[in-house]
């Protein structure tokens, strides 16, 4: 049912998770008008304890999720907070540290059981035959850009926190809005328009009905468990 207009190659996933995570976050924003407050800048002081914590649960979960068919690394980010909330700082570390983790070890997955776990794990599968050596180049290039995006992030966030309050919040909103109903469109037509529809609705649902978004990568999930069985 799924066809391009444009002869592309149709994505399911594309409609189905673009309405599930954008789309109904989008949609969301503009009816609670949020405002984005000045940005301004400060030093996050966290005990070293609290940060080795934090950056082993992270980790540790992004190590695990790496192996497990449709689990996300966003998943791994609740479960490493689980009993522990915290605060948003230690959150925004064990989510580095999962992200960090994830990458690294989805390659190790792929070259130990040659299944990708990972979007970039597929593609390097299609592109080459993973061996030790090319593994071992991969891994290192893996460290360096996790150390160069570290300070590309640092740079960027500066920048972006100085323009940012002064974007018009709403207008942003609908053009990514509009940028995400066409571009479904043109990889997946009309049907795949319903399934964006049909899958904004349930991101609604869950902050409507006061749970986390992240229940529903159940419909990656499900159908994964019944197939390998």
């Amino acid at each position: 049912l799924l066809y391009s207009p444009l002869d592309l190659e149709p994505q399911v996933l594309l409609p189905l998770l673009s309405g599930i995570f954008g789309a109904s976050s989008l949609i969301l924003s503009l009816t609670t008008k949020v405002q984005i407050p000045r940005q301004t800048e400060s030093k996050i002081k966290m005990p070293g304890s609290t940060l080795a914590k934090a950056v082993l649960s992270g980790g540790l979960g992004g190590s695990l999720v790496a192996w497990i068919p449709g689990v996300s690394p966003s998943v791994a980010s609740i479960a490493a907070r689980l009993g522990s909330p915290g605060t948003a700082e230690e959150f925004l570390v064990s989510i580095a540290g999962v992200n960090s983790a994830n990458a690294l070890f989805s390659l190790v997955a792929l070259y130990v059981i040659d299944r990708p776990r990972s979007g970039a794990a597929a593609a390097i599968q299609q592109l080459l035959t993973l061996d030790q050596n090319i593994m071992a180049q991969m891994m290192i290039m893996a460290v360096i850009v996790v150390l160069a995006s570290y300070l590309a992030t640092i740079a960027a966030a500066q920048l972006a926190a100085r323009s940012i309050s002064s974007l018009n919040y709403p207008r942003l909103c609908i053009i990514v809005l509009v940028f995400l109903l066409a571009m479904t469109y043109a990889f997946t037509g009309l049907f795949g328009l319903f399934i964006f529809f049909l899958s904004t609705i349930v991101g609604l649902i869950a902050p409507v009905a006061g749970i986390h978004r992240i229940h529903a990568m159940g419909v990656l999930m499900l159908p994964l468990i019944v197939m390998y069985i």
